[in-house]
């Protein structure tokens, strides 16, 4: 999932083990460059990151495309020309600014003119200290090879934001929503024992494979919209419980009892959460 990914990045530069630049395949432009914006914030704090920080003006340079040391090139039109990567060798030439690194983030391109290729083919090729770069594709196979193979590869995918909905009607989606909730919120506060709430609340709700996923996913969904406001202590602990809950929906791929699955999985989760 795309959390883990960034997170999994970010972990990698804490390790000094960072690539000079990254092809990142994915199924959404926008949703991909926001999230390695959100890598960059995480790269360029000097703190514990927090979303809601106001030690420093850093999050709304890097959101307002205002930081001196991060470039990003977009199609202009139909193509990426040789002029925006101009300024960026020029602007790179110096030192960064505010920040460890200079980092530009390229969108599409697949799209770079011959002449815009030529250019950026030679900075891959000879890369400088202090320098990260971004290439960012949902056509991984337009991009000429030359420079794929200059980079290090990453994929950061995306469900469809009405996947969960098409598999339910809109009743027994909120039944599930709401079901979903009140699991949580029995997590949290130690009301009742799993098992036992299994038995009062789930049983009653889910009896189908496709109620099953959808009702996993939605868990999934809070604890991913929480991990991206959350510390670094607290996203420790989000994902430990998304690996649970992905590793419950790739089971559902085999043939196996729908009633002992989600009542292992309210066990497995309850662990997490110290019942």
């Amino acid at each position: 999932m795309a959390h883990e990914v960034i997170n999994h990045l970010y972990n990698v530069y804490r390790e000094n083990k960072f690539s000079h630049a990254y092809l990142i395949e994915t199924n959404n432009l926008d949703k991909c460059l926001k999230d390695i914006k959100h890598l960059i914030k995480l790269i360029c704090c000097k703190d514990d990151y927090n979303e809601k920080c106001t030690k420093c003006n850093m999050c709304h340079l890097i959101d307002s495309n205002l930081l001196p040391s991060l470039k990003i090139i977009e199609p202009d039109g139909k193509y990426i020309k040789k002029e925006p990567i101009d300024e960026l060798k020029s602007a790179f030439s110096l030192m960064p600014a505010f920040t460890d690194n200079n980092i530009y983030i390229i969108v599409s391109p697949e799209k770079m003119n011959d002449t815009a290729y030529n250019k950026m083919l030679k900075f891959v090729e000879e890369p400088e200290k202090n320098i990260i770069g971004f290439y960012i594709t949902n056509n991984k196979n337009s991009v000429p090879a030359t420079i794929i193979s200059r980079l290090e590869g990453v994929k950061l995918y995306y469900e469809e934001d009405n996947q969960i909905n098409n598999l339910l009607t809109n009743e027994k989606y909120n039944e599930l929503l709401t079901l979903a909730n009140e699991l949580i919120n029995n997590f949290e506060n130690k009301k009742e024992n799993e098992l036992w709430f299994f038995e009062k609340n789930i049983t009653k709700s889910i009896s189908t494979r496709e109620e099953v996923v959808s009702f996993l996913k939605i868990i999934y969904t809070m604890y991913e919209n929480e991990f991206k406001t959350a510390s670094v202590i607290k996203k420790n602990i989000l994902i430990k419980r998304l690996n649970v809950i992905n590793k419950y929906i790739k089971q559902l791929s085999y043939n196996v009892n729908l009633s002992l699955l989600i009542n292992s999985f309210c066990i497995e989760m309850g662990e997490l959460y110290g019942l």
